[in-house]
């Protein structure tokens, strides 16, 4: 093992993907670290270093030069890629270390359920149901005049029609026997879906250390 540091008096060692951060004395192991998290590796030795159950990998930061028993236990292609027993590898600096998740002693647990709040909905895209008038010899209106035209109709209002939009636009309307639902973004038209076709939407909270989607 490594001399501890006497120029350092604390040291992060911040443990992913579990999203834990702890302060340690410098020489402490990664696996005290990861104890004083209050986070379980398997450590099926007891700690002592003969086997390989509570492998890390070194993200960035400095540990200890790898010991006789990391060198018997891992390879030196994983060792180059900064693999580590935790029971053995003391951190001299920061660190940022990934743990497995056969090092987990218990699998992450997702959090699937909340508190249900009532909110009004004001998504960025809507979808508006048109039957569009068909062209004909007496209305040679093109076909984005006439998106333009049938969407100011029902109180809706779109400035701006992409040609790639556009092409997808005039397919599904002909497809569809002229009743759709016109996809706007902004004012912009993105998608035309057919008449019957429904419209999802998703949710994400991006929190500190998980993402949740409804």
């Amino acid at each position: 093992m490594a001399a501890k540091s006497d120029t350092l008096t604390s040291i992060s060692v911040n443990l992913e993907p579990v999203g834990r951060r702890v302060e340690v004395a410098p020489g402490a192991t990664l696996l005290e670290a990861t104890q004083r998290a209050g986070v379980e590796l398997v450590a099926t030795c007891g700690g002592v270093g003969v086997c390989e159950s509570c492998r890390v990998q070194l993200v960035s930061g400095t540990l200890s030069q790898a010991t006789v028993n990391e060198r018997d236990e891992l390879t030196a292609s994983e060792l180059d890629d900064g693999y580590r027993l935790a029971c053995q590898a003391e951190v001299l600096s920061d660190v940022s270390v990934e743990i497995p998740v056969t090092s987990l002693a218990a699998p992450q647990r997702l959090q699937l359920e909340g508190d249900e709040v009532r909110v009004a909905l004001e998504p960025p895209v809507s979808a508006v149901s048109v039957n569009v008038p068909r062209p004909s010899l007496e209305d040679l209106r093109s076909d984005g005049q006439r998106i333009r035209d049938s969407l100011s109709e029902v109180g809706a209002e779109v400035r701006d029609i992409p040609r790639r939009a556009l092409v997808q636009a005039s397919e599904t309307m002909r497809d569809n026997d002229w009743s759709v639902q016109f996809v706007v973004r902004d004012g912009t038209l993105v998608a035309t879906l057919p008449g019957a076709a429904a419209v999802l939407g998703i949710a994400f909270d991006i929190g500190t250390t998980k993402i949740a989607g409804y």
